[in-house]
C-alpha cells in the first residue's frame, strides 16, 4: 500500500515537472505573438491619426512599450466585448432551455429506405467516408484563413478606420489657440500635437459649406507665447 501512494505520488511530481516544461516552452511564443498584435494595432492606429493631422509619428517620441500599451487596450476592449456578447447568447439560450417542456421527448423520425433524403443521406456518408483527408485539410485551411482574417481586421484594418475618423473628428471640432512668434507675427490655427523641436498645427476654414484645412508646422525655437481657446469650466460627472 505504501509503495502505491509512493508511485502516485512520484508520477504527480513527473506530470507537474513535464507540465511547468511546457508552459516554459509554450509562454514565449505566445508572449511574442502578444506582443506583435498589440505592437501592430497601437503603430497602425498612432500612425494614421498622426499621419492625417500632418504628424511624423517617428517624430513625437513614441517607444515600442508606448505602441504596445496602446493597442493592448484597445485588443482587450474589444475581447471583453466579445465576451459580453457571447454571455448574453448564452444566458438567452438557458432561458430559452428552462422555458421547454422536460418531460418532453423529441420525436425520432425514420427516413424510409427508398425515399430520396435516404438516398441522399447514404451518398453523402459514402463520399465524406472517401474524401475524408481533402475534406479535413479544407476545413484547416478554412479556419486558418478566417484567423488571419480577424488578425488582420482587428489588428489593422479597424486601427486604421478608427484613426482615420479620430482625426477627422479632431479637425472638425478643434478650436484655434493663438501664437505668438518672437517677430510678433500672430498665428492663429489649432495645435494638434508637438515634437521635441516643432509644434503641430491645423488652419481650417469655413468655404461654401465645407471645412477647409491645411496642415503646418512651426519650429519651437520661433514661437514666443501660446494662447489656448477659452474653455468653460464644468463639473466631472
Amino acid at each position: 500500500m505504501e509503495n502505491q501512494k509512493d508511485t502516485n505520488a512520484h508520477v504527480s511530481q513527473v506530470n507537474a515537472a513535464w507540465l511547468w516544461r511546457v508552459v516554459k516552452l509554450e509562454s514565449l511564443p505566445i508572449m511574442l505573438l502578444l506582443f506583435a498584435v498589440f505592437y501592430s494595432n497601437g503603430y497602425a492606429y498612432l500612425e494614421t491619426y498622426h499621419g492625417k493631422l500632418g504628424m511624423p509619428v517617428n517624430r513625437l517620441g513614441y517607444d515600442a512599450y508606448q505602441f504596445v500599451v496602446f493597442g493592448g487596450i484597445d485588443v482587450l476592449v474589444k475581447f471583453a466585448a466579445l465576451l459580453i456578447v457571447i454571455t448574453a447568447v448564452a444566458i438567452l439560450t438557458c432561458l430559452i432551455y428552462f422555458t421547454e417542456n422536460p418531460d418532453r421527448v423529441p420525436s425520432s423520425t425514420t427516413l424510409p429506405p427508398m425515399s430520396r433524403r435516404y438516398r441522399l443521406s447514404q451518398r453523402l456518408s459514402k463520399s465524406y467516408t472517401k474524401a475524408r483527408l481533402p475534406v479535413r485539410v479544407t476545413l484547416l485551411l478554412t479556419f486558418l484563413a478566417m484567423g488571419m482574417w480577424s488578425i488582420w481586421t482587428l489588428t489593422f484594418s479597424q486601427s486604421i478606420a478608427r484613426g482615420k475618423l479620430n482625426a477627422y473628428e479632431e479637425i472638425r471640432k478643434c478650436k484655434p489657440s493663438t501664437v505668438l512668434l518672437k517677430n510678433l507675427d500672430v498665428v492663429t490655427a489649432c495645435v494638434v500635437g508637438e515634437s521635441d523641436d516643432m509644434l503641430y498645427l491645423i488652419d481650417k476654414h469655413t468655404e461654401d459649406g465645407k471645412i477647409l484645412f491645411q496642415e503646418r508646422s512651426i519650429p519651437k525655437d520661433s514661437i514666443r507665447s501660446t494662447t489656448g481657446p477659452a474653455t468653460p469650466l464644468e463639473k466631472p460627472a
